[in-house]
Formats: C-alpha cells, structure tokens, sequence
C-alpha cells in the first residue's frame, strides 16, 4: 500500500479573475499563501511519513509545494504542468464566448464521458493531461517500490509511505475524471486543496471521493 497526495497550488490573481492560467507564470496573491499557510498546518502532522515531493514546474506549484512542506525533498517534474490551453490561456468565460463562440467553453465545461477530446486550438486534450498524469503515477509508483525494496530492513511498516505532489486544478480534474467518472461533475477543486490516491498491488488504483483538505479561507 502507498499514497499519493496530490494538491493544488494556491490562489493567484488570475484565478480571482477567472481567467484560464495554463503554462503562464502567475504567482501566489495575499490569499493564496494565507491557503498554503492553512495547507501547511494541515499537513506539518503528517510531514515524516512523506518519502518525498514532486512540483510542476511552473512556479506557482513550486511555491505552493515549498511553503506546505519546507522541510520536504523536493524535485520538479513536467509532467506535473497545468493544461496547454492553446488560444484559450488568459482568457475569461465571457472572453471565450466572445472570441471563440459558444461551443468552444460548453465543449470545455463539459464533464462527461465523451468529453476528453475536448481542447481549445493549439493547446492539449483531457485525454492527453490525463495520460501525461498517469504515466508519471505509474512511475512514481515505480520508484516508490524500487524504494521500498532496497530499504525493506529499515522502513517503518506503522503506516503507508506517501508522496506528495504540488499540481494544478486541471490535472486534478482529468485524474478525478478518469478514477471517480460519476463523481466528477460534483467534486470541485478549490485553490490549495488536497486529494489521496492510493495504490495496492491487489486492487491497484484508488481514489477517495472528497477532498482530504480544503482552506477555509476562499474568495
């Protein structure tokens, strides 16, 4: 058994705004590091039984994931990045209509099960953030195990060994789509909060159907 903790990087301006971040660079605001500052609390009781971390790139992950877990060892991974949102990035929901027509933010919106060919022009599909997230689980799980077998004699069996990840809201929508599909339109993914996937070799992948965390502080 092991887990994965994965959580969302804190508020920033633009997510205020409404507008669809993608790869641009937008750091935390006043808001988001009082959201990481709550996230840390949370996760300080937990903070020894994490092997290690893995951030996207992109800075708002990587501040997120250095002010929860200082103390962490933490590596950054491009697999780990918010969805390529082609023309859409930095637009709103009424900039989108309004330049990119109707069905192009309904197509985006939708939840469904026929919904993962779903990109805006030049940017990337749900099924292609889902797959990136997934081979780096798959991998991850991989060195979790070659881990736990060079280090059997001395690890502590008190508890599941975790990782933790510092992402973005539109990769935890995908992997949320794919684990929990009747859930999906129901679960929201608020800025800073925190979700669990554990793994077994019995029963491989499991998602918990609520949020592990959520900051009480929210715009």
């Amino acid at each position: 058994m092991m887990e994965f903790w994965l959580f969302r990087h804190g508020e920033t301006d633009w997510n205020r705004a409404g507008r669809l971040q993608g790869r641009t660079e937008i750091p935390l605001n006043e808001l988001g590091l009082a959201q990481v500052a709550e996230l840390g609390e949370f996760l300080k009781h937990h903070a020894d039984s994490f092997l290690w971390g893995v951030s996207s790139t992109l800075g708002r992950a990587q501040q997120t994931a250095k002010l929860a877990l200082p103390n962490l060892q933490w590596r950054l991974d491009e697999s780990w990045v918010e969805t390529n949102l082609g023309v859409a990035e930095g637009l709103t929901r009424e900039e989108i209509v309004t330049q990119l027509g109707s069905e192009a933010w309904e197509q985006w919106a939708d939840l469904s099960h026929n919904s993962w060919s779903s990109a805006f022009v030049g940017g990337e599909s749900r099924a292609q953030v889902r797959d990136r997230s997934l081979r780096a689980l798959e991998s991850l799980r991989n060195e979790v195990l070659g881990h736990l077998a060079a280090n059997a004699d001395r690890m502590s069996v008190s508890s599941a060994p975790r990782v933790a990840i510092s992402t973005h809201g539109g990769l935890l929508r995908r992997l949320i789509m794919h684990f929990l599909p009747h859930e999906a339109a129901r679960i929201s993914v608020p800025n800073a909060a925190l979700f669990v996937l554990h793994w077994d070799a019995e029963s491989g992948w499991r998602a918990e159907a609520e949020p592990r965390f959520v900051p009480s502080k929210r715009s």
